[in-house]
């Protein structure tokens, strides 16, 4: 852990002096160009966890006063297998007996979450 602190230290130090070097780049301490660098650099995995919807709320909130965005209202669709009866997966050998509520979009033929795809072998 302390070999991967010590190249992260080696990196942001060469960061800065290359930061420096540039005519156009404004002089900053080493303490706001880090303040800067790591804000840049976590942005956009924060963006995505924004929009994952099966994070806490609290935790969504507090991403979204970080990046000064509104919180994204969720979508919430219907769900096509609510309510279905579990049926046994049409490609697993019945000796198996998988039961599954999710199939194929194009044949309808049920698909356990190991056989399953978008749609199912029979109709690529």
């Amino acid at each position: 852990m302390t070999i991967f602190f010590t190249i992260l230290n080696i990196a942001g130090v060469n960061a800065h002096i290359l930061h420096g070097c540039y005519k156009n780049n404004q002089a900053l301490e080493r303490k706001a160009f880090y303040k800067i660098l790591a804000r840049q650099l976590a942005e956009p995995y924060l963006n995505v966890r924004l929009y994952n919807f099966r994070l806490p709320r609290e935790l969504r909130i507090g991403i979204s006063r970080v990046l000064n965005k509104a919180l994204p209202q969720e979508e919430r669709g219907e769900l096509s297998n609510q309510g279905q009866k579990r049926k046994r997966c049409g490609i697993c050998d019945r000796k198996n007996d998988k039961k599954t509520k999710m199939s194929c979009s194009k044949c309808s033929r049920p698909m356990c979450g190991d056989c399953r795809a978008y749609v199912c072998k029979n109709c690529i």
